[in-house]
Order: structure tokens, then C-alpha cells, then sequence
């Protein structure tokens, strides 16, 4: 703990210290962001803030602008040498890393697409040297994702952000097919990109899903349910049939991406729209999940280890749900009897946060799961 305290003395610097606002500390703070130090509660984990602090600096640098890096920089930076090559992908991975927070924790994100992002999404000639074909695949699909979360849950017309359902319906159909070509468009993936891709549609699945019944057909309900439950347990089995000794070196971001995918699916197989799928199997893929986070947290507090916390407490009361008359016959689009509906987070954090069932300790559970 020594160690990330001092880290954290370094990290707040950078406020006082403009000569150190470099690209260097840039590249540093995105490092944080994806493997962050050990915290107890949301209000304590400052990845949110180096990714913010790490995006003001590449702005003031001028990563933004590499055709126009003169106008912030003493000299000019040509885009397609190797400065220029490192300027550019550290402001894309501020995006990157930027969307997927917000993503996770159901917030809007404070960052806005521009030129040079879209130019690399693009499968449009550039003059720039190409950058890794993996930047290009996770920015694609970072930037569908905020696009997904600011339409379905940013609606400047509604007090949670969620849209009219008719609306919200309507564009889910035309998310879902452009997910559709972006996955095309993908190629050849890593694991992790996979499995990126896989929650991006477990993810806009999960919108769909909480619609009240009368908003969506029920074929179109059940294709929902479908994808959805085919996603999580893919991203189950690619999770689950690697070793733990390269799992550990993963960011903590995408293995919590990976939690939220067995929340997600404890969620999906305990209510209505489950019932067609194997739910035994679903919860024993959940089990041994349950049983890999413990192995991969390092130390008490950090976001393994209350993944693993919660996954324990939501497995069991599937479980015990299961044993007393199966899946809940609450009407589709409800929260389950006896839970409070959270409507603001925008997607999967949603179905966590309505999971949780109203208890002495549900606001102790709320903030082990990064929502509050």
C-alpha cells in the first residue's frame, strides 16, 4: 500500500507541475487506468480522474491536432514519425480507455469523437503511418459504445436519460445492425478484442431487455435474450479456458467487463426472458468464474476481489431463487419483486444495480460493485 500511495503523490503532481505534463505522463496515467491501484469503494478508485487528466494533457500537448502541432508545441511534430506515431495512438487510447470507463460505471463520458479518431475507425486510406490494427479494433468498437450510451441513456428530455421506449426500440434495431458490419469489419481478433466485442453486444442486448414488454415485439424480445445469453457465455468460455497466469496481466477494466458479464447473465437466467436457456449450466459457468476472480485478485480491495464478493452473494441468491419455484414471473422490463429498479446507469450497470435486492447491506454491495 506504501507503493500506491506514493503513486498517488506522483499522479497529483502533474496538477501543480506544468513541466511535467508530458507525453510520457500521458502514457503513465493510461497505464493506471488500465491495471489502478487497490480501492475499497467507487469514491475511491481515481482511474475515472487519471483518465480525465491524461486526456487534458494530451490536449494541451496538441495530440488532438497532429497536422497542427506547431500551434501547441515549440516545434513542429511530423504525424508519421515515431513521435508522431506515439502522439497519436496515446490520444486514441485516451478515447479507448476514456468510453470504457464510462461504459462500466453507467456514466456519460466527458470525451467527444473528432477528426482524427474517425479518420483511424475509418477503413479509408490515410497518409498517417497505420497504427496496430488491435488500437484500430478497440477504438471502433469504444466509439460505437459511446454512441450506443448516449443515445439509450443521455436523452436530454428525460430526467433518468433514458429515451421514449418507442424510440429507444427503433434504435436498437439500428445499433444492432451496425454492430453487425463493425464485427465484419473486425477481422482477425486477439482474445481480448473478442471479448470486447462480445460485451459491446451483450451490451446493447442488455438496453433492449429493459424495455417494459409493450415496447418490443416479443420476437424481437427473444432474439435479444438470445444474443445476449449466447454473449456472456461465450465471453465466459473465452475467460474460463485461458490461464490465469495470462488473465492476471489482462487490464482490470476488460476483466471487469468480464464480471459484469456473469452479472448480466445471473440477471438474464433468473427472470422471464431466461427461462428457455439452461440455467443450471449458465450458474455453474458463473461458479467457476466466481472461483477464477479469487484467484486473480491480488490484494483486499481491489476490483477483483469485490468482483468476486459479489458474484458469490449473486450466484447463491440465483440459486435459492431457482430452488423456490424457478425463475421470477415479474412482468418483462421490471425490476423483480421486492428490489429497487435502477434506470439511470445507462445498460448493464442498470441490471447490477436492480439486482441488488433491498437489505441491510445493499448500499455496502453498491459500492463493492463500483456503484456508489
Amino acid at each position: 500500500m506504501h507503493l500506491a500511495h506514493e503513486v498517488k503523490l506522483l499522479a497529483s503532481s502533474l496538477l501543480a507541475d506544468p513541466h511535467s505534463r508530458t507525453l510520457g505522463s500521458v502514457q503513465a496515467l493510461i497505464l493506471l487506468c488500465h491495471w489502478p491501484l487497490p480501492a475499497a469503494t467507487m469514491t475511491d478508485d481515481l482511474t475515472s480522474m487519471y483518465s480525465a487528466l491524461a486526456t487534458t494533457i494530451a490536449l494541451q500537448l496538441g495530440a488532438h491536432r497532429p497536422l497542427h502541432s506547431h500551434e501547441f508545441t515549440k516545434r513542429s511534430i511530423d504525424p508519421s514519425s515515431d513521435e508522431g506515431q506515439e502522439r497519436r495512438i496515446a490520444w486514441h487510447l485516451c478515447h479507448i480507455v476514456g468510453y470504457s470507463i464510462a461504459t462500466d460505471l453507467g456514466l456519460p463520458s466527458t470525451l467527444q469523437d473528432d477528426w482524427i479518431n474517425t479518420s483511424a475507425a475509418s477503413s479509408a486510406p490515410s497518409a498517417f503511418t497505420p497504427l496496430p490494427t488491435r488500437i484500430v479494433q478497440l477504438l471502433r468498437l469504444a466509439r460505437f459504445s459511446d454512441r450506443v450510451s448516449r443515445a439509450l441513456g443521455g436523452c436530454a428530455d428525460s430526467s433518468s436519460g433514458v429515451p421514449a421506449g418507442v424510440t429507444s426500440a427503433a434504435l436498437l434495431r439500428c445499433f444492432s445492425g451496425e454492430l453487425t458490419d463493425i464485427e465484419r469489419g473486425l477481422g482477425s481478433v486477439s482474445a481480448d478484442v473478442s471479448l470486447v466485442a462480445l460485451l459491446t453486444r451483450v451490451r446493447v442486448c442488455s438496453y433492449g431487455l429493459q424495455l417494459e414488454s409493450s415496447q418490443s415485439s416479443a420476437g424481437a424480445r427473444s432474439q435479444l435474450a438470445s444474443e445476449c445469453y449466447v454473449g456472456c457465455v461465450r465471453v465466459l468460455d473465452i475467460v474460463l479456458g485461458m490461464d490465469p497466469a495470462v488473465l492476471v496481466k489482462w487490464p482490470q477494466t476488460l476483466l471487469w467487463g468480464f464480471g459484469q458479464a456473469c452479472i448480466t447473465l445471473i440477471s438474464l437466467v433468473s427472470g422471464p426472458d431466461g427461462r428457455p436457456f439452461d440455467t443450471p449450466s449458465a450458474l455453474m459457468k458463473v461458479s467457476e468464474a466466481f472461483r477464477v476472480s479469487l484467484l486473480l485478485a491480488v490484494v483486499d480491495g481491489d476490483l477483483l476481489s469485490r468482483l468476486s464478493n459479489y458474484l458469490g452473494f449473486a450466484a447463491k441468491a440465483a440459486h435459492d431463487k431457482l430452488g423456490h419455484g424457478g425463475p421470477t414471473s415479474t412482468a418483462k422490463g421490471k425490476a423483480a419483486e421486492g428490489s429497487t429498479l435502477t434506470v439511470s446507469r445507462y445498460g448493464m450497470p442498470n441490471w447490477i444495480g436492480s439486482g441488488v435486492p433491498p437489505c441491510p447491506y445493499r448500499v455496502s454491495i453498491l459500492k463493492v460493485i463500483c456503484l456508489m
